[in-house]
Parts: structure tokens; C-alpha cells; sequence
């Protein structure tokens, strides 16, 4: 029996080793640069007739633009599975792949940790006003025109939604006042 056949969209930074040992159970094909218009082509000509599956990320949007209802249109008949790399759906057309019967998966929780750590760090710059004296020391100056920041402690924060980004923030922030109180 023919192995499967996946393509890997764009290139892998930290797994590059792991993608190439699958090669022992299924047969890899890779559009790792290139246009949209090239792999709207590849798709036409039938370069990936024979793809069960393929994987994306967020970062392979500027190689084939979103999976919206044209290109998905010319996906492989062959097409099962799309395995996105990225928090959300934004730039997949779940419809359209619906109609087709691809199923798609995404990695929700993925970024949980590094989007709370990024909503804290926005949230306490700009209780401090960071940014003034960050953009005055790039310039060559100390201080440049800042008023006094606030103090966080004993502030309130309210979470609109408690997905995971929602509840790793509320977690966070109890650390640091607890860690800090």
C-alpha cells in the first residue's frame, strides 16, 4: 500500500528534524516560498493531486494568502485534512472547507501563555507610561516628557471572557500581586 501524501506550507524553525522522519511513513511535499499565484498554479496543474493532508501556520499567509473560497476551490480533491498552526481561523474559510468535507484543526491554546504575558506587559507599560521613556532613551535623551506613571498595586482588573487567553491573564496577574503584595 502507497504511503500518504502531506505538504508542509512555508518552513518549520524549531521541527525541521522531526518533519523530515516522517518521511518513513508518508511521502512529504513542501511549498516553503512563493506566491500565491504559484500555488494557485502548483494546485491547477495537479502537483498536489495526491495530498491527503497538509499543515500551515499563521507566517504561511504570506506565501499563499488566506484559504478563502478561491483557493480553496482548487485545493486536491485528495484534501482531508488542513492542520493550522495559529490560534483562530481568520484566515481559513471553515465554510468553504466544509463544503469540500476538509476538516480543519488549529492549536487554540498554543499562545495562551505568551498573549497573557503580552496583554501584562501592555496593560503595566501603560500604567507607567513606558513607552515615553523607552522612545526618549532611543533618541539619545534620559527621560524625555513623561508624567509619573500609576502603581498597579491594589488596581482592579476586569476580564471580558475567560477563554484561555482570559483565564492565563487573571492567573498571571494574581501571581504578580501576590508575588509583589
Amino acid at each position: 500500500m502507497a504511503k500518504p501524501t502531506v505538504l508542509l506550507i512555508g518552513t518549520l524553525t524549531h521541527s525541521k528534524k522531526e518533519w523530515e522522519e516522517y518521511s518513513s511513513k508518508y511521502n512529504l511535499k513542501e511549498f516553503p516560498n512563493g506566491t500565491r499565484e504559484e500555488f494557485l498554479s502548483n494546485c491547477r496543474q495537479g502537483e498536489y493531486d495526491d495530498v491527503l493532508g497538509l499543515y500551515r501556520s499563521n507566517a504561511s499567509v504570506t506565501l499563499t494568502g488566506p484559504f478563502n473560497e478561491e483557493l480553496v476551490s482548487v485545493l486536491p480533491k485528495s484534501l482531508k485534512y488542513i492542520c493550522h498552526n495559529g490560534a483562530g481561523y481568520d484566515n481559513i474559510d471553515v465554510d468553504a472547507c466544509t463544503q469540500r468535507g476538509i476538516k480543519i484543526s488549529s492549536t487554540p491554546i498554543a499562545v495562551d501563555n505568551a498573549t497573557a504575558d503580552v496583554g501584562i506587559f501592555l496593560m503595566l507599560g501603560a500604567l507607567r507610561h513606558a513607552t515615553i521613556p523607552l522612545a526618549a532613551i532611543r533618541a539619545g535623551q534620559w527621560r524625555g516628557k513623561t508624567h509619573i506613571g500609576h502603581d498597579p498595586e491594589g488596581k482592579v482588573l476586569g476580564i471580558l471572557g475567560m477563554g484561555g487567553i482570559g483565564r492565563v491573564s487573571w492567573w498571571s496577574g494574581f501571581h504578580l500581586r501576590r508575588e509583589d503584595g
